[in-house]
């Protein structure tokens, strides 16, 4: 999380599902919910496509 905070990332990016699950909760805790969103690279592709 501290690397992550560094970056000032707006969005973490995972192609694993429980990666995704522990970065979500990770930035949860440091309180950071507000201002970084974790999502699965599948949302991504869905939102381009204008799949909801």
């Amino acid at each position: 999380m501290k690397d992550l905070k560094e970056t000032h990332a707006a969005t973490v990016i995972t192609v694993n599902p429980g990666c995704q699950m522990q970065m979500s909760i990770g930035i949860q805790r440091e309180g950071a919910a507000k201002r970084i969103k974790s999502m699965h690279l599948v949302l991504i592709l869905a939102e381009a496509c204008g799949l909801h």
